[in-house]
């Protein structure tokens, strides 16, 4: 009946703490703290989230975190995504980018092979781009390693002319 996210109700004081979380499309709230007599005991310590609705603390926003396909159980984030890079540093955890994203599934994006101007489209101008590596005009690009042996040839253009006909 309340709480969809987070149900507070103890009868003696108690703080919990949440960072980097994301409390989102829940039923009837995300987040009910139970009161007795006008009286609340529980009051969570939110910072760096995402809360639908609300909720005061540092860092906490309440903007749609564009899930991938929640309605499947698929909470991993979109690119675009309000949540990412957008949580605290949480000293021994691991994540990509600038800052932890807020939610239980860090956002890397992926390097596309063969993609070397990072445009998300793979066609003429990788391959020159491809071939400026090769002259040792620009600058290597793990992109352009489409074989992935460490060197930058002929066979990586071959593959990547490939992929561009084969879409």
């Amino acid at each position: 009946y309340y709480g969809g996210g987070l149900f507070f109700a103890t009868w003696s004081p108690s703080n919990s703490t949440i960072k980097n979380s994301i409390i989102w499309g829940n039923s009837p709230e995300s987040i009910y703290r139970y009161s007795y007599e006008g009286e609340i005991f529980s009051m969570p310590f939110i910072t760096y989230s995402d809360i639908e609705d609300g909720w005061e603390g540092e860092g906490n926003i309440d903007v749609n975190p564009l899930f991938t396909d929640s309605e499947n159980g698929d909470f991993t984030l979109q690119t675009g995504s309000p949540c990412i890079d957008s949580g605290t540093v949480i000293e021994g955890m691991e994540y990509c980018g600038d800052f932890p994203d807020m939610g239980a599934y860090e956002y890397c994006e992926e390097e596309m092979l063969g993609d070397l101007n990072s445009d998300g489209v793979i066609n003429i101008l990788d391959v020159v781009g491809l071939v400026n590596i090769i002259l040792g005009i620009s600058p290597e690009n793990p992109a352009g390693d489409l074989n992935q042996d460490g060197v930058y040839n002929v066979l990586d253009i071959v593959q990547l002319v490939n992929i561009i006909l084969n879409n």
